[in-house]
C-alpha cells in the first residue's frame, strides 16, 4: 500500500503544470517530470485538461477581470512516459498538445516537449519513521511549441510554448504515515537566449516549489489530496533597437485532487486547480481555473 500511495501522489503532481503555470500569452513555464515512484518498470499517463482564464494579475499586482468575449479557454492533452534504466535511474518524456480559443476563434498547437532523467537518491530499503523517499531530477525543454514571439494569430491563440531551450533541476520527497502522506517539490530552471527578428531575448531563472498533503480514508484505494506552491520567473532582458526588461512573473498554484487505484497497474485521478486563492500575492500572470483527468497505466518489473 505504501508504494501505491506514492504512485497516486506523483500521478496527481503530473497534472499541475498543464494549466496553473505560465503567463497568459505564452505556454507553460515549466513542467513536472514523469517519475516512477512505485515498484514498476514503465508507466504511461494520459492527461486531459480543460481550463479558462478569468482575470489577469497585472505587473503592479492589480487584478483585472476579463469579459466573457475576451476570456481565453484552453483544452490540453498530454502524454507522459517513463521507464527504468536500472533500479535507481530512470528517463521520461512529456508530449503536449494544446487548443486555445478566445470567442469563436481557436487553434491547435503542439507544446514544448520535455525530456528528463531522475535518480532515486533516497530509496526506501529500510523502515524509517522520518526519512522520506527522495528523487533528484534534471529536465530539458525543447521549444517545439509556438512562442509569443512567433505568434501570427489574433489574441495569440496559437501560442503553446516558451520559445526558448531550457534546463531545470529539482527534488521530490515523498513520505507516508499510515493513511496520510506528504510531498515536497522544489525546482530551479534556466532558459537560454534566443533571437527573434532584430532583438535578442535573454531569459532569467525560474523557480517553483510546492507542498502536498493527502489522505487515503481507511487506507483504501481512494486518495484525497491538496497541493499548494509558488512559481516565479525572473525578468527577460530584451536587447535590440529597443532594450528593456520585462516584468517578473509570480503566481501560486492551489489544487484539490481525487484519485482512485483501480488495480496495482491502473489509476485514475481528477484535479481542480484555481489560482484565485492567492491572486492577491500574484503579479504578471493569468488567474485561471482548470479541471484535469489523468489515466495512468504501469508495467511491473
Amino acid at each position: 500500500m505504501k508504494y501505491l500511495k506514492h504512485i497516486l501522489i506523483v500521478a496527481c503532481l503530473c497534472v499541475l503544470p498543464s494549466q496553473v503555470r505560465g503567463a497568459a500569452c505564452c505556454g507553460s513555464n515549466s513542467a513536472f517530470p514523469s517519475i516512477i515512484s512505485g515498484d514498476d518498470k514503465t508507466q504511461i499517463s494520459t492527461t486531459l485538461t480543460a481550463g479558462r482564464i478569468s482575470a489577469l494579475a497585472q505587473p503592479s499586482g492589480k487584478i483585472t477581470a476579463l469579459s466573457d468575449a475576451k476570456t481565453p479557454e484552453t483544452f490540453a492533452s498530454q502524454l507522459d512516459a517513463a521507464t527504468l534504466l536500472s533500479d535507481r535511474w530512470q528517463i521520461g518524456t512529456s508530449l503536449p498538445l494544446r487548443y486555445r480559443a478566445v470567442g469563436d476563434t481557436g487553434a491547435w498547437s503542439v507544446g514544448d516537449i520535455t525530456l528528463n532523467v531522475a535518480y532515486e537518491a533516497l530509496p526506501e530499503w529500510a523502515f524509517s519513521a522520518w526519512v522520506p523517499k527522495g528523487f533528484v531530477f534534471v529536465q530539458a525543454r525543447v521549444p517545439t511549441g509556438t512562442s509569443r514571439f512567433e505568434s501570427s494569430q489574433l489574441n495569440a491563440i496559437d501560442v503553446s510554448g516558451k520559445g526558448f531551450w531550457g534546463v531545470s533541476a529539482g527534488v521530490l520527497l515523498l513520505k507516508t504515515w499510515g493513511s496520510w502522506d506528504v510531498s515536497l517539490l522544489g525546482q530551479i530552471g534556466q532558459s537560454f537566449a534566443h533571437s527573434y527578428g532584430d532583438s535578442r531575448y535573454v531569459p532569467g531563472a525560474n523557480l517553483s516549489a510546492g507542498l502536498g498533503l493527502g489522505v487515503s480514508p481507511g487506507a483504501g484505494s481512494f486518495r484525497i489530496g491538496a497541493f499548494v506552491g509558488p512559481i516565479y520567473e525572473a525578468p527577460i532582458s530584451v536587447e535590440g533597437p529597443l532594450s528593456f526588461d520585462t516584468p517578473s512573473e509570480m503566481g501560486w498554484q492551489s489544487t484539490l485532487q481525487l484519485s482512485y487505484m483501480a488495480s496495482s497497474t491502473l489509476s485514475l485521478s481528477l484535479a481542480y486547480a484555481d489560482q484565485r486563492l492567492f491572486q492577491s500575492v500574484s503579479h504578471n500572470v493569468p488567474i485561471g481555473q482548470s479541471l484535469s483527468f489523468v489515466l495512468q497505466k504501469r508495467w511491473s518489473r
